[in-house]
């Protein structure tokens, strides 16, 4: 039983956690185990990333992660990362990580940062453009880090465009909100385990880069003939598999870079400045999503009371803190206008 089991778990990790089927009969070729198509069950049922993912994850894996507004066909005829989405997420105590996710190809790289700002932000966002080429586009929230000139400023000099999402916004994809959700479920539920907390306890910031589970989650099966393929984030975002019904090369639309010469100097800027433009064609973006205003009844209404009570707030707030100090100069109110009175 030892021996078999072993076997099993192989079999499912080694072919991106392949099905029940699929383990008995590799496992099959080549032994004879009783009782193996109820271990490999067992085994399916027991693996992390299956139980957490597959019976959560919408079977129709082909729509791209940020939502059915984007056009899948120009998204896929482009390299990888070209559209990111972007978000910190807390691994442990005073531990953040930048979560980029390629809107395409569901595949997410987590970045450490020693602070949730703006100039770590785009110190990350320069690694993931050495790591994977310049982005096109790059989605965030409406943090103030996201939203500072020197992030905006800085982005603008790579050549990245930046489009903030509000989550009351009719047109919001939950393109980084969902990988954000799929990390910290992931996470969650490694943290029960004691052995973890441990680790969690004196934190390695290179563990960070380790996210092989989430790159190599089953999203759907590929049949060529009598061949089975399994089709994962890491396959998607590397060219091996980039549709369901054929297998094809990956495809790059590049511009030629910038000429180096021998005594330029091999800094981080001059090599993203000689690093290729990614040409895109229109329709990468989701409809909608710029200079759009929110149509919904609901997303008006949220975002101008929450803009307005929050300038009120404000407002009451240096009244308040100026009259307990004696300050001369009060905001003066006049008859029927709103304020907030503190008790």
């Amino acid at each position: 039983g030892l021996l078999r089991d072993m076997l099993l778990r192989d079999v499912h990790r080694g072919h991106g956690h392949c099905g029940v089927d699929y383990m008995c009969g590799k496992v099959g070729q080549g032994f004879h185990a009783e009782r193996l198509r109820s271990a490999a069950v067992s085994v399916r049922q027991h693996c992390v990333f299956c139980a957490r993912f597959c019976a959560t994850f919408p079977k129709n894996w082909n729509v791209p992660c940020g939502g059915p507004l984007f056009d899948i066909s120009s998204l896929m005829k482009l390299p990888a990362y070209s559209v990111v989405g972007i978000d910190y997420v807390s691994l442990a105590p005073k531990v953040k990580a930048l979560v980029c996710v390629c809107a395409a190809t569901r595949h997410c790289t987590l970045l450490y940062t020693p602070r949730e700002d703006s100039r770590c932000s785009l110190d990350a966002l320069r690694e993931l453009s050495l790591m994977f080429g310049r982005p096109l586009c790059v989605f965030s929230d409406r943090a103030a880090y996201f939203r500072s000139s020197s992030f905006l400023d800085g982005l603008k000099k790579l050549g990245i465009q930046s489009v903030h999402l509000a989550s009351r916004s009719p047109y919001e994809g939950s393109l980084y909100e969902r990988r954000n959700l799929e990390v910290r479920r992931l996470l969650r539920f490694f943290g029960e385990l004691p052995s973890l907390r441990r680790l969690l306890a004196t934190f390695d910031s290179t563990s960070v880069a380790d996210v092989a589970s989430l790159r190599s989650r089953p999203l759907g099966i590929s049949s060529v003939s009598e061949e089975v393929n399994i089709i994962c984030p890491d396959s998607l975002c590397f060219g091996y598999i980039r549709r369901t019904d054929r297998l094809t090369e990956p495809l790059f639309e590049l511009s030629p870079g910038l000429s180096r010469g021998e005594d330029d100097d091999s800094d981080v800027d001059l090599v993203l400045e000689s690093a290729p433009v990614r040409q895109g064609a229109s329709g990468f973006l989701p409809t909608g999503a710029l200079g759009a205003p929110p149509r919904r009844l609901s997303a008006v209404r949220n975002s101008f009371l929450s803009f307005h009570f929050q300038w009120l707030k404000d407002r009451s707030t240096r009244n308040a803190r100026g009259g307990s100090r004696g300050r001369v100069g009060l905001v003066s109110f006049v008859a029927d206008e709103l304020v907030f009175v503190k008790s």
